[in-house]
Formats: C-alpha cells, structure tokens, sequence
C-alpha cells in the first residue's frame, strides 16, 4: 500500500483566521489535540535522528510510534461515540465527513504500523533506508492528521458552540474522561499538560479537580507534576490555589 503525502478525499485546510472562536464558551477539542500535535511533530524528530545501528534506540523510537498511533484509534472511538451524536444533530452532512477522515487516517496509520514492525529484523544497510522511509511517513501522516484536526477544531467545534448548551458539551466532556481507562488516561496527560499554556492547563485541572473524587485527582496532579518543569508546576499550584 502506497503512502499519499495528499489525500483528495479530504478538504482543504480549515481556516483559522475567519473562524468563529469567539463563540466557543467550552472547547471539547482543545486540550487534547494540543497534546496530540506535540507528538505529532516530536515523533519525526525523534525518529530523523535516530540511529540505525542501534537496536535499542529503534526499538524505543518504533515503541513510541505503535504506543502513539494506539492512542489515536482510542480518541478517534472516544470521538464517534460521545461526539458523533452531537455532530449529527447539528450538521449531519458532518458526520460522514469525520468518519470519513478517521477511516483515511486510519489507513495510513496502518501503513507506518507495518513499516515500523519490519524495522528490528532490518539489516543494517536496509534498516537505514526503512529508518527513513519511517521518517518521511510519518512526516507526511502529521500533515494529513493535522487538517483533520483542523476540520474538528475550526470547523465543527465553533458548530457545536451554537448548537449545543455548553451544560451539555460538559457532560459529554464528562463521559469521555470517565470512559478512559486510568493507565491511559496518564498516557494522554504525559503529552497533553507540557503543551498547554498556564491558563489552559489550570482551567483544565480546576475541571479535574472538580470532577473527580480526591485520590483520583492526587494522581492526575502528580501526573502533571511528572510532565512539568518545576516553574511551571509552581504556577500550577499557585493558579489552583487561587481558584479553590
């Protein structure tokens, strides 16, 4: 299976700079795509330098990858059960659209799954090529993924605002949180919290916080805590406390 750097099938790049925004009182998207995107961008990163006569640093690279991709079918079928109903209500011809765009993805994250998967059996000379055959895929997966985030965020997002009672995005919100299981939900967290701005990230643990029962919520700070430098987890505490 041939790996597109375009894909026909999906619209063109939703416009930020006209977008309704200012009309999102609660942003379903927000949090987690900004974690998304960092991986997003970090994983060709790691995997352009990394060394391919070294065992150990292809097999952590080709981990991460299939830990990565993982994730995203788990938020894409977080997507289409709590979000898929709202997205229909609102604007049907949408719907098919999302799932159309997940289903593309989808494909091409197979094609870096099975490209990833023959790297540690690779000799040293096919490995370097296969290495960077990885690197360009992945590459050109970030650019298809990112319009489909694109779609969600400046698309759909300013749609649901008008169409939904922000009540009812937080409940949804709700149920996606409760229905992730713990071990992955500190997987999303370690990429979410270090690409959030202050503001972002204590607006999103004062909801935990709110939410959550006190031991769970001990946790996901510590998780935090984990992700942050020691500045930014001071602010943390200090953005919260004001917040109590």
């Amino acid at each position: 299976m041939s790996l597109a750097t375009t894909n026909p099938n999906l619209p063109t790049l939703a416009d930020p700079v006209t977008a309704a925004l200012e009309s999102i009182e609660f942003d379903l998207y927000r949090d987690v795509h900004k974690g998304l995107r960092a991986e997003l961008f970090a994983l060709p990163v790691q995997i352009g330098r990394t060394d391919p006569e070294d065992p150990d640093a292809v097999a952590t690279v080709t981990t991460r990858l299939r830990d990565f991709l993982d994730l995203l079918d788990d938020h894409a079928e977080h997507e289409e059960e709590h979000l898929g109903p709202l997205i229909a209500r609102s604007d049907p011809s949408l719907t098919s659209r999302v799932e159309d765009e997940h289903r593309h993805v989808e494909r091409t994250m197979d094609v870096l799954r099975r490209i990833g998967d023959d790297l540690p059996a690779a000799d040293p000379v096919r490995g370097r090529v296969q290495l960077h055959r990885l690197y360009l895929a992945s590459a050109s997966f970030a650019s298809e993924y990112l319009a489909h985030l694109s779609t969600e965020e400046v698309e759909i997002m300013p749609l649901l605002a008008t169409t939904t009672p922000v009540d009812e995005l937080l409940a949804v919100n709700g149920a996606i949180v409760g229905s992730i299981l713990p071990d992955q939900m500190d997987r999303y967290l370690r990429l979410i919290v270090p690409a959030q701005n202050p503001l972002d990230l204590a607006e999103m643990y004062a909801g935990m916080r709110a939410g959550a029962p006190p031991d769970v919520f001990d946790h996901l700070l510590e998780v935090a805590e984990g992700s942050l430098g020691l500045p930014a987890t001071d602010r943390l505490h200090r953005d919260l406390n004001r917040v109590a």
